[in-house]
C-alpha cells in the first residue's frame, strides 16, 4: 500500500504518519460503508466513488480505529445507537475498539459497549450487544489509483490523528519530559484536568484528552493521558507549580487525598499548588432549603455536574495541613502568589466568580 503521494496543489510530498494504515471498510455481504446525504449506510452496489466511501484509519497497535469520511470528518457512535458523520475532533465516541477474527476481519465496539451493525436495509447502526454476521466487517486494501486521491482529500485529518499510549507508556512519557525540563533547568508547571483548554508551557494531565487537533499537533509533548490521582513516578521536590480548576471535586475522597499527597511530594520547597473548586457551603446556602429535609437538598450540585466530593474552605485547610502543607492561602479569581499562575477560567456563568468557587494556594513550606 502506498504511503505517500504528490499533492496536486503544490507538488509537495504528503506522508501518512507511520502509525496509520488506511483501508476501506466492507460489510459481510461485500458492500462498502458510505455516507450519503449525511446518512451513514452501506452501498447497495459496489460503488467505489470517492464522494461516498468511508475510509478507516487504523493505528499500528490496533487498539482502536477511527472512521473518516472523504471530507475528513469522523464518524461518532451516539448513545441512542445512531451514527453521525460530522465530527471534527476525536473523542471517546469517535473511537471504535476492534475485535479481530483475523488480520482482515473484525467487529467494531463503540464506547457505549455496542457493536456496529450493517442492517439488511442499508442502514448502519451502533446498538448491537452481540456479534453476528451483520457485525462482521472486512478491511479492504485500496487500489493506489484511488488511494492517492482519497488520501489527498482527508490528509489534514489523518495528519492530526495522534494516539496516546497505555497508562505505563504515558507515565513514562510524562516522566521523561519532567526529567528533560529538569536537566535544562526550566520550570516544571503542571496543569491537571485542562479539558478543552490546555495551557502552552504546562504539562497538561487529562484522563481523556479532548483538545483541538492543532494543540496535539504542535504541543504533543505537553499533554499526557493518564489519571492524575496516581503515582506520577517523577523525582521528589522537582515541580515549580501545580494548577487545576473544577477538577478535584470529580474524584473520590480517597483519590483526593492521594492526589494532594502526590502533589505535595513532587513540589519544590516554597512552590505553590493552586486549587479552584466549587464551594459546597455557598452552593447549599443559595439553593437548598433544609427545612424541607431530604427534598430540600440541592442535589443538582452532584447530579448535574457529576461532582463526587466537594469542599468547604475549612475542609481544604484541614486536609492540606494534615498532609503537610505549611501555609493555606485563600485568594480570589486571577490573584495569585505565584508568578506562574496562568489565570483562572472557571467558574463560568453557572456560579458567582467571587463566592461560587474556592481559590486556594497550598504552600509546601512557609516562605
Amino acid at each position: 500500500m502506498s504511503k505517500s503521494i504528490d499533492e496536486q496543489t503544490n507538488n509537495c510530498l504528503i506522508e501518512i504518519p507511520n502509525n496509520i494504515d488506511v483501508y476501506w471498510l466492507q460489510t459481510f455481504n461485500e458492500k462498502y460503508i458510505s455516507v450519503v446525504d449525511g446518512r451513514v449506510c452501506h452501498t447497495q452496489s459496489s460503488d467505489l466513488s470517492a464522494e461516498v466511501n468511508v475510509i478507516m484509519a487504523v493505528n499500528r497497535d490496533r487498539d482502536f480505529v477511527v472512521l473518516l469520511t472523504p471530507q475528513g470528518n469522523y464518524l461518532s457512535a451516539q448513545v441512542d445507537g445512531t451514527l453521525q458523520a460530522d465530527r471534527k475532533l476525536i473523542g471517546p465516541w469517535e473511537k471504535f475498539k476492534p475485535v479481530y477474527f483475523s488480520n482482515d476481519v473484525l467487529a467494531l465496539l463503540t464506547d457505549h459497549d455496542q457493536y456496529l451493525c450493517a442492517e439488511l436495509d442499508g442502514n448502519l447502526v451502533a446498538n448491537r450487544s452481540s456479534i453476528g454476521s451483520c457485525e462482521n466487517f472486512n478491511l479492504t486494501s485500496i487500489p493506489k489509483s484511488i488511494l492517492d486521491e482519497l488520501v489527498a482529500a482527508i490528509y489534514p485529518s489523518i495528519k492530526r490523528i495522534i494516539t496516546f499510549g497505555n497508562f505505563e507508556s504515558e507515565i513514562n512519557r510524562f516522566k521523561n519530559k519532567v526529567l528533560s525540563l529538569q536537566a535544562e533547568k526550566k520550570p516544571i508547571k503542571i496543569y491537571v484536568g485542562p479539558g478543552k483548554i490546555p495551557k502552552v508551557g504546562f504539562l497538561n494531565i487529562e484522563l481523556e484528552v479532548h483538545v483541538e487537533p492543532d494543540f496535539l499537533e504542535n504541543h504533543f509533548d505537553e499533554i499526557f493521558q493518564f489519571p492524575a490521582n496516581s503515582s506520577w513516578s517523577i523525582p521528589d521536590c522537582c515541580v515549580d507549580y501545580i494548577f487545576h480548576e473544577d477538577f478535584i471535586e470529580h474524584i473520590s475522597q480517597q483519590s483526593q487525598i492521594e492526589f494532594l499527597a502526590e502533589a505535595y511530594r513532587v513540589l519544590k520547597p516554597g512552590a505553590i499548588h493552586r486549587i479552584s473548586t466549587p464551594c459546597l457551603i455557598e452552593s447549599m446556602r443559595l439553593y437548598s432549603d433544609f427545612e424541607k429535609g431530604f427534598q430540600g437538598v440541592f442535589s443538582d450540585e452532584w447530579k448535574r455536574w457529576s461532582h463526587i466530593n466537594l469542599f468547604s474552605k475549612k475542609m481544604i485547610e484541614e486536609i492540606a495541613t494534615m498532609i503537610g502543607y505549611k501555609r493555606v492561602h485563600f485568594t480570589v479569581k486571577n490573584h495569585s502568589l505565584s508568578e506562574h499562575h496562568p489565570g483562572d477560567w472557571r467558574p463560568g456563568s453557572d456560579r458567582d466568580e467571587n463566592f461560587g468557587n474556592i481559590y486556594v494556594e497550598l504552600l509546601k513550606t512557609a516562605e
